[in-house]
């Protein structure tokens, strides 16, 4: 059995279930809170300057922003922020892209229907990881204004950009087919299920 395989039951066990859809979004919750807390307490907290929004929750930004980010965050915080995207990778990508996958899996289900509209956070949650290896690529070379001359600087910095606003735009859609899809199923009647003698 594959990877995608088992991800795949992984996701119709989660969605069979209003408990297990609960204990979803109570991980989903908790990994909501370590993230921001983490972010808050290891970054925002010992930056020399006020930063600017981390570059995770913006829409985009060029290497000089990213700089600037950098600049503002100091060595410190800067090196405490890789333990952020450590902590978005392994708690936070994973609860969001199972939560919200489950929730598409089960209003679909309740429409007698499958899609393979399910398995869209997943490049969400893809796109993410991308951006976040990019970001940690980009603090760990980090070396002032040389950095926006190198060029391996500056790949890693676009790469995390694209894929920033490739996971924005991939959450939002997951989202509004979310809510499509959950506003059908409430209105919707339950498929028959008959029987053939």
């Amino acid at each position: 059995m594959s990877l995608l395989d088992a991800t795949a039951d992984f996701v119709e066990h989660c969605a069979a279930s209003r408990r297990r859809i609960v204990a979803l979004a109570a991980a989903n919750f908790l990994a909501t809170i370590a993230v921001n807390a983490v972010g808050l307490a290891f970054v925002d907290s010992v930056s020399i300057a006020d930063p600017p929004l981390l570059p995770d929750v913006r829409f985009g930004y060029t290497p000089l922003e990213l700089h600037d980010a950098y600049v503002a965050m100091g060595p410190t915080a800067r090196r405490n922020y890789l333990a952020f995207e450590l902590v978005d990778i392994l708690t936070y990508i994973p609860s969001y892209v199972l939560f919200i996958s489950a929730l598409l899996h089960a209003a679909y289900a309740k429409l007698g229907a499958v899609s393979l509209l399910t398995y869209l956070p997943f490049f969400t949650g893809l796109c993410d990881v991308l951006e976040n290896l990019a970001q940690m690529y980009t603090a760990l070379d980090f070396a002032d204004r040389a950095s926006l001359g190198n060029m391996n600087w500056l790949l890693a910095a676009y790469t995390g950009t694209v894929a920033n606003q490739f996971k924005w735009i991939a959450l939002v859609v997951s989202l509004i087919v979310l809510l499509v899809t959950g506003v059908r199923a409430l209105v919707a009647k339950p498929p028959s299920h008959t029987k053939t003698a």
